[in-house]
């Protein structure tokens, strides 16, 4: 694992290629002169007993799959492989990736899996959100599929881990509702993400996207808005009303709809005392005719 970095929105980027070498080298190759930069543990057999010629003459990515065999251990197990042993903890592989597991492990590096034949990974996952649609939503879905789909999202957010939904899934979202590739409706959804999240957190990964989104003329995104205020307002500062929220959101007041004047004015009175007085005086004076 310390050759996998994460990303904030929890994107795998792999580094430390120090060994990296041809797979189809012969003879004179990086690993047999670095081995000794491997730990024991992540070696597979062959490697351990320095039998290049059985690496040699093995398939191409024996040796790799023995070491992504070890990471998923680490990945599951959470925690550092601190010996070969390790490996035989096949209680804390998932179910539908334990077959792929063994067979990267296999002592017979002839006869171990090849990385790119091993179609559980990383989204064949068996867990509740295994192969989460939402990134393909916006781009691949339209009409009624699109809104048969943003209808059943809140009822799948449940089972989503907390982090994937605030780092993976909520940042989807967001893109989806600015550029239009999810109806107003998703507000809820987006809410229902940063509803749990503490203030500071709430503010960094939810109020950019709600300032945009104030912003924008679609009446129902801003009825969707102004609905929800009950969500975001108590997770907002007066700085961030003041300079972020309220300039759009009062320009409601003067709208054609009188729904839409009506929730302008409610959703002003639930956040008035993170208004200054100054801005909440100009706001009854400008207020609605």
């Amino acid at each position: 694992m310390s050759a996998v970095a994460v990303t904030d929105t929890l994107d795998w980027k792999l580094h430390g290629f120090d060994l990296l070498s041809e797979a189809a080298c012969q003879g004179d190759f990086a690993l047999q002169h670095a081995a000794w930069m491997v730990g024991p543990h992540y070696k597979a057999a062959e490697v351990a007993k320095a039998d290049w010629a059985a690496v040699a003459q093995g398939p191409p990515w024996a040796v790799d799959s023995w070491g992504l065999g070890c990471m998923m251990q680490e990945v599951f197990s959470g925690e550092p492989l601190r010996a070969v042993e390790q490996l035989r903890r096949t209680e804390v592989i998932p179910p539908a990736l334990l077959g792929d597991y063994q067979k990267l492990l296999n002592s017979n590096p002839a006869r171990r899996l090849n990385p790119s034949q091993a179609g559980g990974l990383p989204m064949g996952l068996s867990g509740p959100y295994g192969g989460w649609p939402l990134r393909h939503a916006a781009c691949v879905k339209d009409g009624a599929e699109k809104d048969a789909f943003f209808k059943r999202l809140p009822t799948l957010l449940p089972a989503v881990p907390e982090a994937v939904a605030a780092r993976k899934v909520l940042p989807l979202l967001s893109r989806a509702l600015e550029f239009g590739g999810a109806p107003p409706s998703a507000v809820g959804s987006l809410l229902q993400i940063g509803r749990p999240l503490p203030q500071d957190e709430f503010q960094k990964r939810v109020v950019p996207s709600l300032a945009k989104l104030f912003a924008s003329t679609d009446r129902s995104l801003r009825r969707n808005l102004l609905e929800s205020v009950d969500v975001w307002g108590p997770h907002l500062t007066t700085p961030i009303v003041e300079e972020q929220i309220f300039p759009h959101l009062q320009t409601g007041f003067n709208d054609d709809n009188a729904y839409i004047r009506e929730l302008t004015l409610k959703a002003t009175l639930a956040i008035a005392p993170k208004l200054k007085q100054a801005t909440l005086t100009a706001a009854v004076y400008a207020g609605p005719a």
